[in-house]
């Protein structure tokens, strides 16, 4: 019997950071990580935390029916200047992925959204801040 292997060919990766060791869906995400511990440990952001769970659209009922919550975990969070950012490592933008962040951006309009990609072993980094459109 052959290891089973997801569908997009992320391999789960280990990293040890100050002893400790994490594992992450993509060396994508764990490289990621490793980064945002450098820039916490350096005093340029805080509060680092890992996946994230925020509400799309909560549970209800249609009929006798009940329609489960719809949630986004992303991959980071932290501090930047007192501003919330949030951000998640993509190799490959799956139609589920592009459909949430889209809710989670018109949801969270006082939260940054980085979407973080790799070129050429560099981070590429789309940054997403509406908040000058709030309120």
């Amino acid at each position: 019997m052959f290891p089973r292997r997801h569908k997009y060919n992320a391999k789960k990766h280990k990293v040890e950071v100050d002893g400790v060791e994490y594992e992450f869906s993509s060396k994508l995400e764990a490289d990621r990580y490793v980064y945002l511990k450098g820039r916490e440990n350096r005093g340029e952001i805080s509060d680092l935390d890992v996946q994230p769970r925020f509400m799309l659209q909560d549970k209800f009922k249609a009929g006798k029916k009940a329609i489960r919550a719809i949630h986004y975990i992303a991959d980071f969070i932290y501090l930047e200047e007192d501003q919330v950012v949030v951000e998640d490592t993509k190799g490959f933008k799956t139609p589920d992925y592009k459909l949430k962040m889209k809710l989670f951006l018109n949801t969270y309009q006082n939260i940054v959204f980085i979407e973080v990609g790799k070129k050429r072993k560099e981070f590429v980094e789309v940054a997403y801040d509406r908040r000058d459109t709030v309120g």
